[in-house]
């Protein structure tokens, strides 16, 4: 993105919302593993940009401990994780999600990627497992 358009700009209280789009991506797997990456920038000013990622998993299997953990990051930097651990289950779902923001520099591209994994000696058994991440940057400035 080179130039502010016209479309995106949004006044309120002397407040211009230059960037404002929500990107989302939901990848799901049969297996114990899934991943969703999005990315943003550049942009021509500082933009705030704010993430949340959902994971679900569903174990069924021998009796045994299994989860999920969920990890967001940029590029290679790891923001936040979460996870959803039951001790012994035979056939249950998991679910847990994570937010997190982060300032992206004008003019610079960032990779937002999370991935959702197997947690516990029988988390190997997970299926359906899905992943939802949305990214929503969002830039303004104070008019004078």
């Amino acid at each position: 993105m080179s130039e502010i358009t016209e479309e995106m700009v949004r006044t309120a209280g002397g407040i211009s919302v230059l960037i404002e789009e929500l990107v989302e991506q939901i990848t799901s797997a049969n297996g114990n593993s899934a991943t969703a990456s999005i990315s943003v920038g550049p942009y021509p000013i500082g933009t705030i940009v704010h993430i949340n990622a959902r994971g679900t998993a569903k174990y069924q299997g021998p009796l045994g401990n299994a989860g999920i953990v969920l990890r967001v990051s940029q590029d290679e930097r790891l923001l936040t994780t979460q996870d959803s651990f039951e001790g012994e289950s035979a056939n249950i779902g998991f679910a847990t999600a994570a937010s997190s923001t982060v300032f992206l520099p004008a003019s610079e591209e960032a990779r937002i990627t999370a991935d959702v994994n197997y947690k516990g000696s029988a988390g190997q058994n997970n299926k359906r497992t899905q992943i939802n991440l949305r990214v929503l940057p969002v830039a303004a400035i104070k008019l004078r």
